[in-house]
């Protein structure tokens, strides 16, 4: 055991406390006496026995400088500061280092910096000999760290952070936040540069942006204006900055629909857009978004426009329906588009009731207009009569498709 733990100084007899205290014998440090009575030398092994009863001293003689509240009461806490530490360092790294200085995960707090890099450790001992401890096991196993002293109001100024704790924390939805200046949801969070770069960490998770977004107004009003626009340059870069290339920094709608298109099938129900037919919406993986599949949605009159369109997302054998495919797309600065002028040429009417799922705004139907190409069923496999889609005022494209069955002799080719 370790001459600096507590337990072995607590283990010593109070009358060894007194002769290591008081005794200034030479032969007690093992300076023994030769027969002429003349000062001896030490042996290599006397001199490490030297050395482990002076430090035993020491030790002794600052235990009891310190009162009974410092050596174990939880009224005489000691703060300090690790300095050295880097991202890698763990919690469980520093209590091995601290082994014998009482301390566990809550006692520690990492200290981050803007860019969230470590810049150090806050560290509440049990008391003020446990500081000492750390500060001798800190000199004798690891010189790459420094601890200094530090006072409660730094320990307190710090919030604790873990990473994963983002992931299954808890929001609280402020029903009534008004979002001035007054409110307390606009105070003592991260700033945006902070939350730009845990969420960038975490890959740009929907579910965990739209959590977050939950929590308030103000929260809300950051994942519109940036988080959004992020995830969806991560899921699909070259998509985005084609979208971009007009020199406007938004989107049709907004960057919340965008990434609604992107990841949600919205399904459809009996009596909405697509009449005789109920299935359910759903979260969709991946999905792929082609500009050349695009070009087969339009008339030639308008094979100028840019439309991105997905493959469709197979719902296999609805009843009467057969295997039904849903696809959904979005059009390219859609209010200065062929598709938009024309629709609006031949009087195309908006559908009395529905509205785009995405964004909520209102929808043409495309099949309506007579402006529903034959190469659009060769694109996505499916009967020429059972094709249907709509297009909303910020160029969303949502349609729905009966897929052509595939034989068994395709199936194998496809193998």
């Amino acid at each position: 055991m370790s001459m600096e733990s507590p337990q072995f100084t607590k283990g010593v007899s109070s009358r060894a406390k007194d002769v290591v205290r008081d005794s200034k014998s030479p032969a007690l440090f093992g300076l023994g006496q030769t027969e002429s009575g003349g000062e001896g030398s030490l042996s290599p092994s006397s001199r490490s026995f030297a050395a482990f009863m002076e430090g035993l001293r020491s030790e002794i003689l600052a235990m009891d400088a310190l009162g009974p509240d410092e050596r174990g009461s939880t009224r005489g806490l000691a703060y300090g500061k690790l300095f050295g530490i880097t991202k890698h360092t763990t919690k469980s790294d520093i209590i091995s280092l601290l082994e014998g200085c009482n301390v566990n995960l809550d006692d520690m707090k990492v200290d981050y910096n803007r860019t969230y890099m470590p810049t150090g450790m806050m560290i509440q001992f049990p008391s003020r000999y446990a500081y000492d401890a750390a500060i001798r096991a800190i000199n004798r196993k690891a010189r790459l760290y420094k601890l200094e002293r530090a006072d409660q109001s730094q320990w307190d100024f710090i919030t604790p952070y873990g990473g994963k704790s983002v992931e299954t924390m808890i929001l609280t939805k402020q029903y009534r936040c008004m979002h001035s200046t007054s409110c307390t949801c606009t105070k003592g969070h991260l700033t945006e540069d902070g939350i730009f770069l845990i969420l960038q960490h975490l890959n740009w998770n929907p579910k965990l942006i739209a959590a977050f977004s939950c929590a308030c107004k103000w929260f809300d009003d950051v994942a519109k204006r940036v988080l959004w626009k992020e995830f969806c340059k991560a899921r699909a870069p070259k998509m985005m900055l084609d979208l971009q290339s007009s020199g406007s920094h938004s989107v049709d709608g907004n960057w919340r629909a965008l990434r609604k298109l992107f990841i949600y099938c919205s399904g459809c129900t009996k009596g909405g857009l697509f009449n005789n037919i109920h299935i359910h919406g759903h979260f969709v993986y991946r999905t792929r978004f082609s500009r050349t599949s695009g070009k087969s949605f339009v008339l030639p009159q308008c094979r100028t426009d840019v439309l991105y369109v997905s493959d469709p997302c197979e719902h296999l054998d609805q009843e009467e329906e057969g295997d039904v495919g849903f696809f959904r797309g979005v059009f390219k600065s859609f209010a200065m588009s062929k598709v938009r002028k024309m629709l609006i040429s031949r009087g195309a009417k908006f559908h009395p009731t529905e509205v785009c799922p995405y964004c909520k705004a209102k929808l043409w139907s495309m099949l309506q207009a007579k402006m529903v190409p034959q190469s659009a069923s060769c694109r996505l496999g499916s009967y020429e009569d059972a094709i249907e889609y709509y297009v909303c005022l910020n160029g969303h494209v949502l349609g729905i498709c009966t897929l052509l069955p595939l034989y068994d002799s395709e199936a194998s080719e496809l193998e």
